[in-house]
């Protein structure tokens, strides 16, 4: 189902990112648009799980399958155009670099290779071809492991479930590194 409206709200989360990349002083707290998207997606695929949930035609096939169609195409369309590019432009050194990062995007781990191995505020990481995907990443895994819990949720405890997910969502607010 698509909403005119949260589209206006994803463009406002994406457009604070820019602001804090591109004018880091002017919107010092603009990286908290990809909460927002966060948010929004979270919002999205919950409505449309419990939505098929209650007509019986949710399957996770299908919906791990529409995520793959969904997001794999372009990473793997980035990592070809950055892996063309790094062949003629980067230093071998820089070149395993990179391809050790593309396999971190296409398969969904880019947030835990980068939280190992830079740190995504400093100068240096701006150098970083597939920095970008981490957010990718946890949006993959959330995608993985939500739909489980949700459809658990949903079968086990029917009458309780708003109460199992308010629950849930108070207590994830904890798990924060602000």
């Amino acid at each position: 189902m698509y909403r005119r409206d949260i589209d206006g709200i994803r463009a406002v989360s994406i457009l604070a990112v820019m602001a804090f990349h591109f004018f880091p002083n002017a919107l010092p707290a603009g990286y908290l648009g990809v909460d927002v998207f966060f948010v929004i997606s979270g919002f999205l695929i919950s409505q449309m799980i419990i939505g098929e949930f209650e007509t019986i035609s949710f399957t996770l096939m299908g919906f791990y399958t529409r995520r793959i169609k969904r997001i794999l195409p372009a990473v793997l369309f980035v990592s070809v155009v950055i892996g063309i590019f790094g062949y003629f432009f980067y230093a071998p050194q820089k070149l395993i670099e990179a391809s050790q990062q593309g396999l971190a995007a296409i398969f969904s781990y880019s947030n835990i290779y980068y939280y190992k191995t830079t740190d995504y505020f400093s100068p240096a990481a701006t150098a970083l071809p597939f920095l970008h995907t981490w957010s990718l990443s946890v949006e993959e895994q959330f995608y993985i492991l939500y739909p489980l819990t949700l459809i658990a949720i949903l079968k086990l405890q029917p009458k309780r479930s708003k109460a199992v997910l308010a629950t849930l969502l108070i207590g994830s607010l904890g798990l924060g590194n602000y």
